[in-house]
Protein backbone atom coordinates (compact mmCIF):
# COMPACT_ATOMS: atom_id res chain seq x y z
CA UNK A 1 0.00 0.00 0.00
CA UNK A 2 0.90 3.28 -0.84
CA UNK A 3 1.68 5.66 2.62
CA UNK A 4 -0.74 8.86 3.07
CA UNK A 5 0.80 12.08 4.97
CA UNK A 6 -1.76 12.51 7.58
CA UNK A 7 -3.33 16.08 8.56
CA UNK A 8 -0.70 17.81 10.78
CA UNK A 9 -1.24 16.28 14.60
CA UNK A 10 -2.79 19.88 17.10
CA UNK A 11 -1.26 19.06 20.77
CA UNK A 12 -4.42 19.42 23.10
CA UNK A 13 -5.03 22.27 26.17
CA UNK A 14 -2.91 24.54 23.26
CA UNK A 15 0.66 23.03 24.24
CA UNK A 16 3.00 23.55 21.68
CA UNK A 17 4.23 20.18 21.62
CA UNK A 18 3.03 16.45 22.51
CA UNK A 19 5.38 13.55 22.63
CA UNK A 20 5.76 9.90 22.22
CA UNK A 21 8.48 7.78 22.22
CA UNK A 22 8.37 5.05 19.46
CA UNK A 23 10.10 1.94 21.30
CA UNK A 24 10.60 -0.76 18.08
CA UNK A 25 9.78 -3.50 19.87
CA UNK A 26 7.51 -4.74 17.55
CA UNK A 27 8.56 -2.67 14.93
CA UNK A 28 6.02 -0.30 13.73
CA UNK A 29 8.37 1.01 10.94
CA UNK A 30 8.67 -1.82 8.87
CA UNK A 31 5.99 -1.94 6.35
CA UNK A 32 3.49 1.02 4.74
CA UNK A 33 0.87 -0.40 6.19
CA UNK A 34 2.75 -0.25 9.81
CA UNK A 35 3.47 3.25 9.06
CA UNK A 36 0.05 3.81 8.34
CA UNK A 37 -1.25 3.26 11.52
CA UNK A 38 1.66 5.38 13.59
CA UNK A 39 0.75 8.06 11.57
CA UNK A 40 -2.74 7.67 11.77
CA UNK A 41 -2.27 7.12 15.31
CA UNK A 42 -0.17 10.40 16.41
CA UNK A 43 -2.77 12.60 14.26
CA UNK A 44 -5.58 11.17 16.26
CA UNK A 45 -4.13 11.72 19.41
CA UNK A 46 -2.40 15.38 18.81
CA UNK A 47 1.52 14.02 19.25
CA UNK A 48 3.34 16.27 17.10
CA UNK A 49 7.04 15.08 18.27
CA UNK A 50 8.24 11.54 17.69
CA UNK A 51 11.34 10.42 20.24
CA UNK A 52 12.21 7.58 17.35
CA UNK A 53 14.07 4.47 18.36
CA UNK A 54 17.30 4.15 16.47
CA UNK A 55 19.15 0.80 17.40
CA UNK A 56 18.21 -1.69 15.74
CA UNK A 57 18.41 -0.07 12.02
CA UNK A 58 21.42 2.60 12.19
CA UNK A 59 23.24 1.47 15.18
CA UNK A 60 26.88 -0.72 15.19
CA UNK A 61 26.52 -3.79 13.04
CA UNK A 62 22.25 -3.01 12.12
CA UNK A 63 22.90 -0.99 9.73
CA UNK A 64 22.48 -2.00 5.84
CA UNK A 65 20.79 0.15 2.72
CA UNK A 66 17.58 -1.76 3.59
CA UNK A 67 17.15 -0.34 6.95
CA UNK A 68 18.16 3.17 5.75
CA UNK A 69 16.27 3.37 3.20
CA UNK A 70 13.07 2.26 5.58
CA UNK A 71 14.47 4.72 8.42
CA UNK A 72 14.41 7.53 5.65
CA UNK A 73 10.84 6.91 4.34
CA UNK A 74 9.24 7.00 8.02
CA UNK A 75 10.94 9.99 8.71
CA UNK A 76 9.48 11.79 5.08
CA UNK A 77 6.13 11.16 5.72
CA UNK A 78 6.46 11.92 9.21
CA UNK A 79 7.44 15.33 8.47
CA UNK A 80 4.97 16.03 5.30
CA UNK A 81 2.67 15.61 7.89
CA UNK A 82 3.82 18.34 10.41
CA UNK A 83 5.64 15.94 12.96
CA UNK A 84 8.95 16.65 14.38
CA UNK A 85 11.04 13.45 14.53
CA UNK A 86 14.42 12.80 17.19
CA UNK A 87 16.40 10.13 16.92
CA UNK A 88 16.63 8.14 20.50
CA UNK A 89 19.11 5.51 21.73
CA UNK A 90 20.99 4.91 24.89
CA UNK A 91 21.98 2.92 28.13
CA UNK A 92 23.15 3.93 31.48
CA UNK A 93 26.49 2.90 30.90
CA UNK A 94 26.87 5.58 28.22
CA UNK A 95 28.10 8.31 29.80
CA UNK A 96 31.47 6.17 30.69
CA UNK A 97 31.81 4.74 27.05
CA UNK A 98 32.10 7.92 24.98
CA UNK A 99 34.39 6.06 22.45
CA UNK A 100 31.67 3.17 21.66
CA UNK A 101 28.67 5.48 21.39
CA UNK A 102 30.67 7.96 18.73
CA UNK A 103 31.36 4.79 16.83
CA UNK A 104 28.15 2.53 17.20
CA UNK A 105 25.23 5.28 17.18
CA UNK A 106 26.69 8.79 16.79
CA UNK A 107 29.14 8.32 13.72
CA UNK A 108 26.42 6.49 12.10
CA UNK A 109 23.93 8.72 12.65
CA UNK A 110 25.76 11.55 10.98
CA UNK A 111 26.58 9.52 8.29
CA UNK A 112 22.88 8.68 8.20
CA UNK A 113 22.04 12.69 7.87
CA UNK A 114 24.82 13.04 5.31
CA UNK A 115 22.99 11.04 3.03
CA UNK A 116 19.49 12.00 3.12
CA UNK A 117 18.72 13.07 -0.49
CA UNK A 118 16.16 15.17 0.76
CA UNK A 119 15.28 17.41 4.78
CA UNK A 120 12.38 15.42 5.42
CA UNK A 121 14.79 12.85 5.37
CA UNK A 122 16.72 13.92 8.31
CA UNK A 123 16.18 13.78 11.82
CA UNK A 124 15.54 17.12 13.88
CA UNK A 125 17.95 16.22 16.87
CA UNK A 126 19.09 13.54 18.70
CA UNK A 127 17.77 12.21 22.36
CA UNK A 128 19.83 10.64 24.76
CA UNK A 129 17.26 7.53 26.73
CA UNK A 130 20.05 6.57 29.48
CA UNK A 131 17.44 6.14 32.38
CA UNK A 132 20.93 6.13 34.63
CA UNK A 133 18.45 6.61 37.75
CA UNK A 134 17.33 3.28 37.21
CA UNK A 135 20.47 1.76 38.38
CA UNK A 136 21.37 1.95 42.27
CA UNK A 137 25.28 1.41 41.59
CA UNK A 138 25.98 4.37 39.57
CA UNK A 139 26.65 7.34 41.28
CA UNK A 140 25.22 10.83 39.97
CA UNK A 141 28.53 12.82 41.14
CA UNK A 142 29.93 10.37 38.45
CA UNK A 143 27.49 9.79 35.62
CA UNK A 144 25.78 13.31 35.55
CA UNK A 145 29.27 14.85 34.07
CA UNK A 146 30.13 12.04 32.10
CA UNK A 147 26.51 12.26 30.18
CA UNK A 148 26.46 16.20 30.20
CA UNK A 149 29.98 15.71 28.74
CA UNK A 150 29.02 13.32 25.76
CA UNK A 151 25.48 15.43 25.57
CA UNK A 152 27.65 18.21 24.29
CA UNK A 153 29.84 16.42 22.62
CA UNK A 154 26.88 14.56 20.08
CA UNK A 155 25.66 18.29 19.77
CA UNK A 156 28.75 19.62 18.70
CA UNK A 157 29.32 16.71 16.15
CA UNK A 158 25.56 16.24 14.63
CA UNK A 159 24.66 20.21 14.70
CA UNK A 160 21.21 19.05 16.17
CA UNK A 161 19.44 19.81 19.62
CA UNK A 162 20.15 17.01 22.19
CA UNK A 163 17.43 16.01 24.70
CA UNK A 164 18.07 13.49 27.32
CA UNK A 165 15.53 11.11 29.49
CA UNK A 166 17.03 10.13 32.76
CA UNK A 167 14.00 9.22 34.64
CA UNK A 168 14.27 11.05 38.26
CA UNK A 169 13.22 14.19 39.18
CA UNK A 170 14.29 17.73 37.70
CA UNK A 171 15.11 19.49 41.18
CA UNK A 172 14.21 17.57 44.18
CA UNK A 173 13.19 20.38 46.67
CA UNK A 174 13.33 17.92 49.72
CA UNK A 175 17.57 18.06 49.67
CA UNK A 176 17.68 14.22 49.22
CA UNK A 177 19.71 14.02 46.47
CA UNK A 178 23.24 14.88 47.09
CA UNK A 179 24.41 17.62 45.21
CA UNK A 180 28.25 18.11 43.36
CA UNK A 181 30.30 20.12 42.32
CA UNK A 182 30.68 20.65 38.48
CA UNK A 183 31.34 23.39 35.86
CA UNK A 184 32.11 25.69 38.51
CA UNK A 185 28.91 25.30 41.07
CA UNK A 186 27.66 22.85 43.15
CA UNK A 187 24.05 21.72 42.36
CA UNK A 188 22.04 18.61 41.95
CA UNK A 189 22.09 16.31 38.95
CA UNK A 190 18.88 17.29 37.59
CA UNK A 191 20.21 21.05 37.34
CA UNK A 192 23.19 19.96 35.54
CA UNK A 193 21.47 18.17 32.87
CA UNK A 194 18.81 21.22 32.34
CA UNK A 195 21.85 23.17 32.03
CA UNK A 196 23.71 21.30 29.16
CA UNK A 197 20.83 20.00 27.34
CA UNK A 198 18.37 21.11 24.95
CA UNK A 199 15.18 18.57 26.15
CA UNK A 200 15.34 16.75 29.51
CA UNK A 201 12.21 14.08 30.23
CA UNK A 202 12.04 13.05 33.50
CA UNK A 203 9.89 9.40 34.07
CA UNK A 204 6.81 9.53 36.27
CA UNK A 205 7.49 5.67 37.13
CA UNK A 206 5.13 3.94 38.65
CA UNK A 207 7.91 1.48 39.81
CA UNK A 208 9.36 0.03 36.58
CA UNK A 209 9.41 0.78 32.86
CA UNK A 210 7.47 -2.48 32.06
CA UNK A 211 4.20 -1.15 33.70
CA UNK A 212 5.12 2.56 32.40
CA UNK A 213 6.12 2.90 28.80
CA UNK A 214 3.63 0.77 26.79
CA UNK A 215 0.82 2.31 24.73
CA UNK A 216 -1.53 1.45 21.98
CA UNK A 217 -1.74 0.48 18.89
CA UNK A 218 0.92 -2.10 19.37
CA UNK A 219 2.09 -1.38 23.04
CA UNK A 220 5.31 0.35 21.88
CA UNK A 221 4.29 3.88 21.86
CA UNK A 222 4.43 6.19 24.72
CA UNK A 223 3.54 10.00 25.40
CA UNK A 224 5.49 12.23 27.21
CA UNK A 225 4.09 15.11 29.14
CA UNK A 226 5.19 18.42 30.22
CA UNK A 227 2.94 19.26 33.63
CA UNK A 228 3.98 22.54 35.44
CA UNK A 229 7.36 24.48 34.75
CA UNK A 230 9.57 22.81 35.74
CA UNK A 231 12.56 24.68 34.55
CA UNK A 232 14.58 27.63 35.61
CA UNK A 233 17.41 26.86 32.97
CA UNK A 234 17.01 29.77 29.75
CA UNK A 235 16.27 27.46 26.60
CA UNK A 236 15.61 24.07 28.22
CA UNK A 237 12.27 22.27 27.36
CA UNK A 238 10.96 20.07 30.37
CA UNK A 239 8.74 17.26 29.61
CA UNK A 240 7.45 14.26 32.41
CA UNK A 241 6.82 11.04 30.68
CA UNK A 242 3.17 9.40 32.16
CA UNK A 243 1.59 6.56 32.07
CA UNK A 244 -1.68 7.57 31.57
CA UNK A 245 -2.53 7.79 27.30
CA UNK A 246 -4.94 10.54 27.94
CA UNK A 247 -2.63 13.20 29.36
CA UNK A 248 -0.94 15.89 27.04
CA UNK A 249 2.66 17.23 26.60
CA UNK A 250 3.53 20.86 26.78
CA UNK A 251 6.75 22.65 25.77
CA UNK A 252 7.44 24.59 29.16
CA UNK A 253 8.90 28.43 29.53
CA UNK A 254 11.56 28.96 31.83
CA UNK A 255 10.68 30.20 34.86
CA UNK A 256 11.60 29.65 38.64
CA UNK A 257 11.24 26.59 40.29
Amino acid sequence: MAVTPVNPPVPQNNNVLRAVYDYLNPDNISTDQKLQAVLNFLSANGANLVFQDIYSYLGGANWNATKLARMQTALHYMHLSGIKVFAYAGNTDWGGNQQWVQKNIIYPLLKFQDLAPTITKRFDGFHLDVEYWTDPQLQASVVCPQLCDLGRNIRKTLDLPIGCFAAFFLKDNSGQRPAFPYQGKTAQDGEFLMDNFDQVVVGAYRNHARTTFRMVPDRSLSFSRGTTMLSRWAGTSAFCAARNARTSSRRTRPTSV
